[in-house]
């Protein structure tokens, strides 16, 4: 799980969005099922939310590749509870690794986030998901990209136990101002600069903080404490380089 720093988690409503996600299904009552999904276009911060969740709440997070299989992603999941070292090369069967990732959730308590669910449905991971699950009755949270839901509809077993669902929200004024503080420390990049970037990138998290360490860089080469629009004109990267 990889680690980040207070210093740099900016507050953004998807980061708090998923913390509450995540404290929903920690207090749910028995009787409730315990799986939280969030979902939203690429780039929206979900991955970055997750990875402040899993340090807060010390949750397991684990991000599925588009290549792995049930074994690999039971081996994965195993590193990730400490139960193997990433180099082991467990031989136990596939029921059996499910049985031991239970066995440590339902001990630790802790939840399991599982990034880019979509991939789930590749080679029926996503029945091991729930294999897991019911074994353990730990909180699980799946995320993924927007057309997540509708593939959780085609396993029913899995899309009824939903307790909660999240949508990743593009980013708002408020969440490019605090990741302008973060990204252009030192600094200062007007409203109107922040607005055409925003706008520019459709909300896109990912878009805007490339685009504010390009601002960042432009405005240190020259000097400048305070950038605005005017500034920057016809800079700003939308991801389109097709020729005109």
């Amino acid at each position: 799980m990889q680690k980040i720093s207070p210093a740099h988690i900016a507050p953004l409503r998807n980061v708090v969005n998923f913390d509450s996600l995540m404290r929903r299904l920690k207090s749910a009552k028995p009787e409730l099922p315990r799986i939280g999904v969030m979902y939203g276009h690429s780039g929206r911060g979900k991955t970055y939310s997750a990875t402040f969740a899993a340090n807060e709440h010390e949750a397991n997070h684990v991000q599925v590749g588009f290549s792995w299989t049930q074994r690999y992603f039971c081996k994965s999941v195993m590193v990730e509870l400490g139960l193997i070292k990433p180099d082991d090369q467990p031989r136990m069967a596939i029921p059996d690794m499910v049985f031991a990732i239970a066995k440590q959730l339902a001990n630790s308590g802790k939840i399991l986030i599982v990034d880019d669910a979509q991939y789930l449905e590749r080679k029926g991971i996503i029945e091991i998901v729930r294999d897991i699950y019911e074994a353990s009755q730990a909180p699980l949270v799946l995320i993924g990209e927007e057309g997540l839901p509708d593939m959780l509809k085609r396993w029913e077993r899995v899309h009824n136990r939903v307790l909660s669902w999240v949508e990743a929200k593009e980013c708002d004024e408020a969440d490019c101002k605090a990741l302008a503080r973060i990204v252009c420390d030192g600094v200062e990049v007007t409203a109107d600069l922040l607005n055409n970037v925003r706008t520019a990138v459709s909300g896109c998290a990912r878009r805007i903080v490339t685009n504010l360490d390009r601002i960042r860089e432009f405005a240190t080469a020259r000097s400048l404490s305070s950038i605005d629009a005017a500034a920057y004109i016809d800079r700003i990267d939308t991801g389109d380089h097709r020729s005109a």
